[in-house]
């Protein structure tokens, strides 16, 4: 559906239209279309927690843009430029779409986003990574919860020697999923009270 007004730290979602305030430079970039609760509006909460977080400081990389793209990924979703906004909202959407694509079928939603969404955090290779430790520790890989517990491990020497991709902040990678879910939860239950009154 859609929905009047929600200020939200420098967001504001007005009729079927999206409003991003990004700083620093001070950028308007409008979306039109439906703010939906499903997926797509799950692809938008990416956008909109990104520009809150400090600048590189859940990946480490060079990560640009509303959506903290990597050169190499924008390069490879044939962006022109990382930080033009829409660009990047629909290079980023894309990208996403491709990761969930990946994750085996039988890992159903909501599991699903919450692995695409560590795997757009941390990588592919070390979601494999921590889904094949998961299956060595007794745990099911298929399952956020059990890998939310599995997913530090991969920055201790113990573990990650003996995987493919080797060291990542796996920690880092929960707790973004995590503040994603969180701010999912708060735009899911702001437009379902604004469109109950």
């Amino acid at each position: 559906g859609t929905v009047e007004v929600i200020p939200l730290r420098g967001v504001d979602i007005h009729l079927n239209t999206l409003a991003f305030l990004e700083p620093p430079p001070m950028k308007y970039l409008w979306v039109d279309g439906p703010i939906k609760i499903n997926g797509t509006q799950l692809e938008l909460t990416i956008a909109l927690k990104h520009p809150f977080y400090g600048h590189n400081e859940y990946t480490g990389f060079d990560v640009k843009g509303i959506m903290m793209l990597t050169l190499d990924t924008a390069k490879e979703l044939g962006l022109s430029s990382r930080l033009d906004p829409k660009q990047s909202i629909l290079g980023g959407a894309r990208y996403y779409k491709s990761l969930y694509d990946r994750i085996p079928k039988r890992i159903t939603d909501p599991d699903r986003n919450w692995l695409t969404l560590a795997a757009y955090n941390i990588g592919m290779g070390h979601l494999n990574d921590a889904r094949i430790l998961a299956q060595r520790l007794g745990k099911n890989p298929d399952r956020w919860r059990d890998l939310t517990t599995v997913f530090p491990l991969l920055s201790r020497k113990k573990y990650y020697k003996t995987l493919r991709h080797g060291y990542a902040r796996g920690r880092e990678s929960v707790d973004y999923v995590q503040h994603i879910r969180d701010y999912h939860d708060i735009l899911y239950q702001t437009v379902t009270n604004l469109s109950n009154q």
